[in-house]
């Protein structure tokens, strides 16, 4: 053994007064209240919340059928068709359009 080991009840009692010095410097720190003070206020504040857009997503128009026609007329005749699906009056654009208005600018509840 060396000499400068402690053997193990020496290094127990060691740890116990290690611990207990520290448990009475902790202690005694609650003892001294804090001279500067924070003051705590509730105050209620009233905030709208947004509520989630009333609308339903319109419904897409179908994907161009393949293979897409080679005779230049019949072509036209496929995209303005299609064309027309898109942003004829009342089809899918003017619906995302009053949707996204309505989303943007509510309507005002009915009192």
């Amino acid at each position: 053994m060396h000499s400068h080991a402690f053997n193990w009840p020496e290094r127990a009692l060691i740890s116990f007064a290690c611990l207990l010095a520290i448990c009475v410097l902790l202690t005694a720190c609650d003892e001294h209240p804090q001279t500067y003070g924070t003051k705590v206020i509730i105050q209620t504040v009233d905030r709208p919340v947004p509520l989630p857009c009333p609308v339903k997503k319109p419904v897409r128009p179908a994907k161009l059928d393949k293979p897409l026609p080679t005779d230049l007329r019949a072509l036209v005749k496929v995209l303005e068709a299609k064309l027309l699906e898109y942003a004829g009056p009342g089809k899918y654009a003017d619906q995302a359009n009053d949707d996204l208005e309505t989303c943007i600018h509510p309507p005002a509840p009915a009192k």
